[in-house]
C-alpha cells in the first residue's frame, strides 16, 4: 500500500482510496467487456490479470497487468494535485474491445435520506442529487446500456449530458470525470454493489476486431471541498478551455434568430385527441387556425411573444418517425395558421420523434411495413451485437418498428428532407430529436454501415454530420429532448429540459445552466411524466424554477384552452390555477424580455448569495418525500458586460419576507433606474420576481 495525496493504493489487489471513498478489494481497478464475432461479451476484471510489472518515476506510475486470454492492460497515473488515468489495452484476440472502465469509486452504501452523510451528484437531465438508492432503483434503475437501448440508460450522450459525475458529504466530495474532447459515448452512472455504492465512467472504445485500444484523454479522480457547484466546477473548467472554447456564447452567436432574445413563453397541446395514447380524432383546436384565439389570449395576459408548439400535428401517425410531413388533415390551413401566428408576432413550432422507423402505428391505420421491404431499409437500421434486427424499445405504447442508424446515408436524406419541407412552412422551431435524449443516436452493431461495430465515438461524428447543414444561421432552432448533451450544444439550441423527471431519483440542482446557459438556454418542457402530485400550486413552482434556471416557460394546453399539469394527464380535476399562472408567467417574463435579458437569456450562471425565507412542501407521489423549497427561489448572473445580479421569484400568492445581503434592489424589469436599496429584508411580492445588485 502506497499513498498519493491523500489517496492510497495497492496495486496487486486492486485497491486504491482514502478515508471513505475507495475502491473495495471485490471491485475491479479496472475492467473491460471483449465481444466475439458471434456478439457474445466477455468480461475481465483486474483482479483475474496478473500484474507484471510496476514502475515509478517521479510523479508518474504505470502498471502492467496480463490476461491469460490475450490481453495486455497498461493503467497510467499521473500524480499531481490529482490523478490522471489513462489506460491502453493491447488485444491478441480475435475479439474486438468494447468496453474499458476504470477507478470507480466505492463509497458507503448510506446516503443521506438513508441515515448516511452522502450524495452523489449526477449530470442527468438538468441536474440531480442523489440522497436515497431506492428512490432511484425503483423508477429509471441501473440497467446495463445494451441493444435495443433504451432512452433512460445512464449515457453520455443521453439522458447524461456531461462526462462527469461527483459524490459530496459532510463539505468534502471526490469528482470523477473523462476530460475527452472527442466526446465518445461513455456510461457515466452508479449501482450497488454489495455492500457499497459503485460509482464509474466506461467509455465504449470504437476499435474493430482484433484492434488494440489507446486513450487519448485522461479520466480525472480529484478531492474538494465545497458542495455541488465545486465539483461542477472542475468540470467547467476544462470543458470551457476546450470543447466549449469552438462554441459562440449565446449573446455573440448570429445564427440564432432575433426570437431567442424575445423570451417567448412555450404553448404545447395536440390537434388529435386529449393525451399520449388517446384516439387519434381531431380536437376543439383542428384545423389548426382554431387555435388562433387562445394563443392570441395566452399572449396579450402573459405580454409574451408564444410559441405554439404542436403534437399530433404529423400527417403519418403521432410519434411516427421518420417520416411526419405534410402536416395532418389540411395542409393549407396549416400554411395559414403558421402565417397567422407570425402576423401576430408569434411562433410557431412542432415535435417530432427522432431517429426511429416505424413499420406501424399503435394509434391510427399508419403502416410502412411494404416500404420497409421493397427499399430494403433493413439495411441502415441498427443491430443488436449478434446480428439480429430486433424491435426498437422507444415509444412502444405508440409504434412499433426500428432505430435508423445515423451513419446511412439514407438515414441523413430522409431526417434532412423532412426537416427541409417543415423549414419551407416556416416554422420557426423543430424538436427533431425527440426521443433521441441529448441528441444521442442508439447503439449499432453492423459492420455494414461504414463505422466499426458497436458503439463509439462515430455515433457523435455522424449525429454532427447529420444536423450541421440543419443548423445553419436561417433554418428552424433544432432541438432534442432532454438538453442537449455538450457535444451538441452549438447544434440543438432550444430543446425540452425534463426538470420534472428528478424527483423519481433525487433532488433537482440547476447542474445544466450552471454549466452551459452561457450558450444556450432551453425550455421548460412539455412535463411528461411527471411525478408531483397534480395541485393547483406545483405548476407555480415548476415556472418558477425554470425561470430561475434561466429557461423559458411553458404552458400544456387541452383543446378547451385550460391550463394543465402536464403531458399525459388524463384525469383533469385539478387543474393549475390559470389566473395565477398566467399572471407569474406574465411578471417573470417582463424581466426575461427587460434590463435582466442580459442575464437570463445569456448570462454565466454563478453561485447565488445566499438569502432566507419561508418554506413549503410540494407533495410528490408515490412514496417520495415531499420537496421542501422556499418560497422564493434564487439565481445568480453574470453577464457578457461583465455586471452581475440575483434574480429573487416569488411564486406562491402571497407576499414574501426575504433575508439577503445588503442591496440595491430593482422592482421595474423595464426601468433600472427605479431601485432602492435594502439592509437586508425585504418583500417580494406574490407571483413577482425582483433584482438584486448586492454590496459584496
Amino acid at each position: 500500500m502506497k499513498k498519493i495525496g491523500n489517496l492510497l493504493y495497492d496495486f496487486e489487489n486492486c485497491t486504491f482510496g482514502g478515508g471513505e471513498l475507495c475502491v473495495a478489494s471485490n471491485v475491479s481497478l479496472f475492467s473491460l467487456r471483449l465481444r466475439d464475432k458471434s456478439g457474445n461479451a466477455i468480461l475481465l476484471k483486474g483482479q483475474d490479470s496478473c500484474l507484471k510489472e510496476l514502475t515509478e518515476e517521479k510523479e508518474n506510475i504505470m502498471a502492467q497487468y496480463e490476461f491469460a486470454l490475450g490481453i495486455t492492460v497498461y493503467l497510467l497515473i499521473q500524480c499531481r494535485d490529482k490523478l490522471s488515468f489513462r489506460i491502453n489495452v493491447e488485444n491478441h484476440t480475435p475479439h474486438k474491445i468494447e468496453w474499458v472502465e476504470y477507478a470507480p469509486i466505492c463509497v458507503p452504501r448510506l446516503l443521506e435520506k438513508e441515515g448516511g452523510t452522502g450524495k452523489i451528484l449526477w449530470p442527468y437531465n438538468e441536474g440531480a442529487i442523489i440522497t436515497r438508492m431506492e428512490d432511484r432503483e425503483t423508477s429509471f434503475r441501473y440497467q446495463e446500456p445494451e441493444y435495443p437501448s433504451i432512452g433512460s440508460y445512464g449515457m453520455y450522450p443521453n439522458m447524461v449530458q456531461s462526462q462527469f459525475i461527483a459524490y459530496l458529504s459532510e463539505g468534502k466530495g471526490i469528482y470523477l470525470g473523462a476530460h475527452d474532447e472527442t466526446c465518445g459515448p461513455k456510461s457515466i452512472d452508479f449501482q450497488w454493489l454489495d455492500d457499497c455504492i459503485y460509482i464509474r465512467i466506461r467509455a465504449f472504445t470504437d476499435t474493430d476486431f482484433k484492434e488494440s485500444y489507446r486513450a487519448n484523454y485522461d479520466t480525472v479522480l480529484s478531492t474538494f471541498e465545497g458542495d455541488w457547484m465545486n465539483a461542477a466546477d472542475i468540470y467547467s473548467d476544462w470543458f470551457t478551455s476546450t470543447v466549449g472554447a469552438s462554441y459562440k456564447k449565446s449573446f455573440a452567436n448570429d445564427a440564432l434568430p432575433q426570437w431567442y432574445f424575445d423570451a417567448p413563453l412555450i404553448v404545447t397541446y395536440p390537434v388529435r385527441g386529449k393525451h399520449d395514447t388517446d384516439v387519434m380524432t381531431p380536437n376543439k383546436l383542428y384545423p389548426y387556425t382554431e387555435g388562433l384565439d387562445v394563443i392570441r389570449e395566452i399572449s396579450e395576459k402573459t405580454d409574451s411573444t408564444v410559441m405554439a408548439l404542436l403534437m399530433h400535428w404529423e400527417g403519418t401517425a403521432p410519434w411516427a418517425p421518420p417520416y411526419v410531413w405534410p402536416p395532418y388533415g389540411d395542409e393549407e390551413n396549416f400554411l395559414k395558421f403558421a402565417q397567422a401566428l407570425h402576423a401576430d408576432g408569434n411562433l410557431l413550432g412542432v415535435y417530432c420523434s427522432g431517429l426511429g422507423w416505424t413499420q406501424k402505428s399503435n394509434l391510427t391505420d399508419y403502416n410502412r411495413e411494404q416500404e420497409f421491404e421493397e427499399k430494403g431499409y433493413a439495411s441502415i437500421m441498427c443491430t443488436a451485437p449478434d446480428g439480429s434486427l430486433p424491435l426498437s424499445n422507444i415509444c412502444t405504447a405508440q409504434r412499433s418498428g426500428y432505430d435508423l442508424c445515423p451513419a446511412c446515408d439514407t438515414t441523413k436524406e430522409i431526417i434532412r428532407g423532412q426537416v427541409k419541407q417543415i423549414a419551407d412552412a416556416n416554422v420557426d422551431y423543430i424538436q427533431v430529436l425527440d426521443q433521441n435524449h441529448g441528441g444521442c443516436s442508439y447503439f449499432c452493431y453492423s459492420d455494414k454501415h461504414g463505422h466499426n461495430s458497436g458503439p463509439g465515438k462515430w455515433q457523435i461524428d455522424q449525429m454532427r454530420k447529420l444536423l450541421s447543414p440543419l443548423s445553419k444561421k436561417g433554418m428552424p432552432l433544432l432541438g432534442c429532448e432532454s438538453a442537449a448533451a455538450d457535444c451538441f450544444l452549438d447544434l440543438l439550441r432550444f430543446s425540452d429540459n425534463r426538470l420534472e423527471l428528478i424527483p423519481y431519483i433525487g433532488e433537482n440542482v440547476p447542474l445544466y445552466a450552471y454549466l452551459y446557459h452561457e450558450y444556450l438556454y432551453n425550455f421548460m418542457g412539455n412535463q411528461v411524466c411527471l411525478l408531483l402530485r397534480p395541485s393547483t400550486t406545483n405548476y407555480l413552482y415548476r415556472v418558477a424554477y425554470s425561470f430561475a434556471a434561466g429557461d423559458a416557460p411553458t404552458l400544456v394546453i387541452n383543446d378547451e384552452g385550460q391550463i394543465v399539469q402536464h403531458w399525459g394527464q388524463t384525469d383533469f380535476s385539478i387543474l393549475p390555477d390559470r389566473n395565477a399562472a398566467l399572471r407569474l408567467i406574465r411578471n417573470a417574463n417582463a424581466w426575461r424580455r427587460g434590463f435582466a435579458a442580459k442575464y437570463l437569456c445569456c448570462g454565466k450562471m454563478l453561485r447565488p448569495l445566499p438569502i432566507s425565507c419561508e418554506t413549503m412542501h410540494i407533495p410528490v407521489c408515490p412514496e417520495r418525500s415531499d420537496i421542501v423549497t422556499p418560497k422564493v427561489l434564487s439565481s445568480r448572473w453574470r453577464a457578457s458586460d461583465g455586471s452581475v445580479a440575483q434574480i429573487l421569484i416569488n411564486f406562491t400568492e402571497q407576499d414574501c419576507a426575504v433575508q439577503c445581503p445588503p442591496a440595491r434592489v430593482f422592482t421595474d424589469p423595464k426601468d433600472p433606474s427605479v431601485s432602492s436599496r435594502t439592509e437586508g429584508n425585504l418583500v417580494v411580492p406574490a407571483l413577482s420576481a425582483v433584482l438584486i445588485e448586492a454590496e459584496i
